[in-house]
C-alpha cells in the first residue's frame, strides 16, 4: 500500500506560507499541532489542531491534519470523518479534493472494504489525473476486491461441495436408515407373526388346556357323582340291611318271643307235669309207708 508521503508536510508548508490569513494565534495552535504530529505525539497534536479548529471552524488544512492524526491513530472512522468535513470546505487558495479522496480511499481500505476504497480512488484520479499513488492504490485494491470475489467463489463453491457431500451422505444415511427401518419392520412383522403364530398356539393350547380342564372336571364330577351315587347305595343298601337287620331283629324277637312263649307253655307244662309226677311220686311213697307201717303194725301184733 502506498500512501501520500509528506502530506501533513505540505499542508503545514501552507499554514506558513499563509499567516496572515489565519491570525497568529489560530496559525500558533496550528504549527504546535504539526511538530507534535512530526514527534508521533498524535494525541498533542489532535489537542492542537482542535484547539486550532475552535477559532475556524471550517478551516481545510486543520480539519484535514486531524483526519491525519487520527489515521496515524489507527482511528479509522474518526480520520474519515474530518477527510469527509475537508471536502466540504471551501478555499480559493487550493482545491485538496484529490488528496482528501485519497485519504478517505486509504482509511476504507484500511477497514477492509475494498468496494468503497475503489470509489474514493477514482474519485481522486478524477481530480487529479496525474496522481500516481491514487493509480498504484486503486490497482493494489483492485486485486484485493478480485482476490476477495474469488475467495468467495472458492467458499461459494466448498460450501456446495459440502453441502453435495452431506447431501449424499445423507442420502446414503437415509438409505442406511430406510434399510434398518425395512429390516426393523421386516423383524416386527416376522415377530408379529411369530406372536401371531404363538398366540394361534397358545390359544390352541389354552383351548386343549381348557378342554383338558373341562373333561378332568367332568371326571371329577362324573367320579364325585358315581361316589356320590355309590355312597347313595351304601346308604341306600346300609339303610336296607338295616331295616332288614331291623325286620331281621324283629322277626327274631317275635320268633324267640313265640319260642319264649312256647318255652313258657312247655315248662308250664313240664312243671305241672313235674308237680303230677312229684305228687304221685310223693302219694306213691307215702302209700308205701302207709303199706310198710301197716305191714309192721301186724307183724308186731303177731309178737
Amino acid at each position: 500500500m502506498v500512501e501520500k508521503e509528506g502530506s501533513v508536510k505540505k499542508i503545514g508548508l501552507l499554514i506558513f506560507m499563509l499567516p496572515f490569513l489565519m491570525g497568529l494565534s489560530r496559525y500558533q495552535l496550528a504549527r504546535e499541532g504539526n511538530e507534535a504530529y512530526q514527534k508521533g505525539q498524535y494525541d498533542e497534536a489532535i489537542q492542537r489542531y482542535q484547539d486550532a479548529l475552535k477559532k475556524s471552524e471550517d478551516n481545510l488544512s486543520i480539519l484535514f491534519n486531524l483526519g491525519n492524526a487520527f489515521y496515524a491513530k489507527k482511528a479509522f472512522d474518526e480520520a474519515q470523518n474530518y477527510y469527509e468535513k475537508s471536502l466540504s470546505s471551501q478555499t480559493k487558495y487550493l482545491s485538496t479534493k484529490s488528496i482528501s479522496n485519497y485519504s478517505l480511499g486509504n482509511c476504507a481500505f484500511k477497514k477492509g472494504d475494498y468496494a468503497q476504497a475503489l470509489e474514493w480512488y477514482k474519485k481522486a484520479i478524477k481530480e487529479d489525473p496525474k496522481d500516481l499513488d491514487s493509480k498504484y492504490n486503486y490497482e493494489v485494491t483492485l486485486k484485493k476486491v478480485e482476490e476477495k470475489q474469488k475467495q468467495k467463489k472458492d467458499e461459494k463453491k466448498q460450501k456446495e461441495e459440502e453441502q453435495e457431500e452431506q447431501q449424499k451422505s445423507g442420502d446414503k444415511k437415509e438409505g442406511e436408515q430406510d434399510q434398518e427401518k425395512k429390516g426393523e419392520e421386516k423383524e416386527t412383522q416376522a415377530g408379529k407373526e411369530g406372536g401371531e403364530k404363538n398366540e394361534e398356539k397358545d390359544a390352541v393350547e389354552n383351548k386343549e388346556d381348557e378342554e383338558s380342564s373341562q373333561e378332568k372336571k367332568g371326571e371329577v364330577q362324573a367320579k364325585k357323582q358315581d361316589e356320590q351315587k355309590s355312597d347313595e347305595k351304601k346308604e341306600q343298601s346300609f339303610s336296607n340291611e338295616k331295616e332288614g337287620s331291623q325286620n331281621d331283629t324283629s322277626a327274631v324277637s317275635s320268633e324267640k318271643s313265640q319260642e319264649g312263649k312256647k318255652d313258657g307253655m312247655k315248662k308250664e307244662e313240664a312243671i305241672q307235669i313235674l308237680d303230677v309226677m312229684n305228687q304221685e311220686k310223693k302219694d306213691l311213697i307215702w302209700n308205701l309207708t302207709k303199706t310198710e307201717s301197716s305191714d309192721e303194725s301186724d307183724n308186731g301184733n303177731d309178737w
